[in-house]
């Protein structure tokens, strides 16, 4: 459990956004609901024959797989080239996986909170987060956007475009009013996690209970969660079962409607704006860049 905060929505309507300003001229919200459930069933009726465990390849082909060579910059040419523009960052676990995307091999997954696309923040300390603790340095990929010629689509407007969907198309999606994305997701792991953590979720249920504040319930709950991961790496079933894994949407249709990165590509934007709740154990908001088009990145090179 980790603890969210709601913010407003940012912008009021769908348009093509600088990234400095977000401003723009605001069209209208039905017309921009419509064209997404167009955008949506166009794309599923074109892959009705793909099975679900393979519908992921078909977007990785969508977003694309390389930053071109023209957009990776020596040092040099990066300093001189980024000023004035949007400077973004993305930390990474693998040195190898670091150097692929300096060298522009993008690697795409929908497993991540928005789905699939390139997730990059303006938040320097918030990218160190997820690179290699003993390898900071080599596994921090920084890039930087145009503040021109980028269309940006706000999450918040994208979710409420998805609401006057269930509304109006309730037949073909209604399915999804107030369900979470985990209960169409087979997951071979899932079973034998949920009875492993049974321990987990009472500490963290005594944690609640406590009334600490906010900034102290955090650490207690990174000190449980780091716990139940080590004794995970230690359990052979359970690596057993990650080397083995199957993991995929149970319908076509589920991987698209939460596949938010892959709805921003669809309706023809290069990034999903978020303001919220990036990383586990910080309390605050910072600003996630979910990069749906690698064409507009411009990547400080290996």
């Amino acid at each position: 459990m980790k603890f969210k905060k709601i913010f407003s929505v940012l912008f009021s309507a769908l348009t093509v956004f600088s990234v400095s300003s977000f401003s723009g001229i605001f069209a209208n919200e039905i017309d921009d609901a419509e064209l997404l459930y167009t955008k949506m069933t166009e794309f599923l009726s074109k892959n009705n024959n793909i099975n679900p465990e393979k519908i992921d390849d078909v977007c990785k082909e969508i977003i694309g797989s390389k930053i071109p060579e023209s957009n990776l910059l020596s040092k040099q040419d990066f300093e001189e080239k980024s000023v004035g523009n949007t400077v973004l960052y993305r930390g990474v676990e693998n040195k190898s996986y670091a150097d692929e995307f300096k060298n522009g091999k993008v690697f795409i997954s929908c497993w991540n909170v928005r789905g699939s696309g390139i997730y990059t923040t303006t938040s320097l300390d918030c990218a160190k987060s997820y690179a290699n603790k003993q390898n900071p340095d080599d596994t921090l990929i920084k890039m930087f956007i145009s503040k021109s010629n980028v269309k940006i689509l706000n999450n918040d407007y994208l979710e409420k475009l998805k609401e006057l969907i269930i509304k109006r198309h309730s037949e073909e999606f209604g399915e999804f009013e107030n369900k979470s994305k985990n209960e169409y997701i087979f997951d071979n792991l899932n079973e034998y996690v949920e009875k492993a953590s049974a321990d987990m979720y009472k500490k963290i249920d005594e944690l609640i209970s406590m009334n600490l504040s906010e900034e102290d319930y955090v650490k207690e709950e990174e000190k449980v969660l780091k716990e139940f991961g080590d004794k995970m790496k230690q359990d052979p079933v359970c690596q057993k079962l990650i080397a083995e894994r199957k993991k995929y949407y149970k319908s076509n249709k589920a991987y698209v409607w939460f596949n938010s990165g892959l709805l921003t590509k669809l309706m023809g934007f290069d990034i999903l704006y978020t303001n919220g709740s990036l990383r586990d154990f910080f309390v605050g908001t910072e600003d996630e860049y979910l990069i749906v088009n690698p064409n507009i990145l411009n990547v400080l090179k290996a």
